[in-house]
């Protein structure tokens, strides 16, 4: 594997204040960035409630795919590829009264395993398995993202809709 630029403060500062305005109205946070591992949260609050007093589903969703790039930006930074989610398989385990933690990390060993196929082809799928427990630890949900990874170009993020490239 190529040796990535990892400018954690970049990838900090993405989440602190995310260029996305549902992303931003969302209240996910960064608790931790640091290379290969990230813990982010959502506060449940009002905004992620549903119908019957429990985290919204679509909610959930957000914060697993916030989770799942905040990961592939700190294992590869934000300068070489653009991750897209092609698909999400959520299982939802249990409800949730309480902010929503996940917590991921890997190593370097499966950080170049993972990403040598793309390297070599220059594009390809990136499984990342997300699991977003409550506040007392209970595994809420278990969620497999896969993102479909390309080249990050100057035009790589505008073809796509985005106004520059320090959106989340």
């Amino acid at each position: 594997m190529k040796t990535y630029h990892v400018d954690l403060d970049k990838i900090r500062a993405r989440y602190d204040k995310p260029g996305i305005k549902y992303v931003a109205m969302s209240g996910v946070k960064a608790d931790l960035i640091e290379e290969r591992h990230v813990i982010i949260r959502m506060p449940l609050g009002d905004t992620h409630i549903n119908h019957v007093g429990t985290a919204y589903a679509g909610s959930i969703f957000v914060e697993i795919e916030l989770a799942a790039a905040a990961l592939f930006f700190s294992t590869y930074g934000v300068e070489e590829w653009v991750p897209i989610v092609r698909h999400v398989s959520i299982d939802y385990l249990n409800p949730a009264k309480t902010d929503l933690v996940a917590e991921l990390s890997i190593s370097e060993e499966d950080a170049t395993a993972k990403i040598e196929k793309i390297e070599v082809k220059g594009r390809g799928s990136y499984i990342i398995m997300v699991s977003l427990k409550d506040t007392e630890g209970k595994e809420v949900t278990r969620a497999e993202v896969v993102l479909y990874v390309i080249p990050f170009t100057q035009n790589s993020r505008s073809k796509r809709g985005c106004k520059n490239a320090e959106q989340v």
